[in-house]
């Protein structure tokens, strides 16, 4: 099961020891697209399932995460009380 804490984590830790991540990979593309066609919001609950219909493994999950973070496509999810660490909203396509 994708743990979004660890990813989330996980691409901080990258980032921050990483040039930016300006070229589009197959896998954020694939995890794009999914996370669309769920509802344009990835999290805990929904993070595996949304894994598996982009067909990653979870290293190129957090992979195409870190790629998302990195160049503004995904953003910490507002659940208009809070922001959390532990869902991402996709602003891109057709969550925009």
């Amino acid at each position: 099961m994708i743990d979004m804490k660890k990813v989330i984590a996980a691409a901080a830790f990258v980032l921050a020891g990483q040039p930016a991540l300006a070229q589009e990979s197959d896998s954020a593309t694939r995890l794009l697209a999914a996370i669309e066609d769920a509802g344009c919001i990835i999290n805990d609950e929904n993070g595996e399932a949304i894994r598996l219909a982009a067909s990653l493994t979870d290293d190129e999950a957090a992979e195409a995460v870190l790629l998302l973070r990195t160049d503004g496509r995904a953003v910490p999810h507002e659940d208009g009380v809070n922001v959390t660490n532990d869902a991402l909203r996709v602003i891109y396509g057709e969550c925009e």
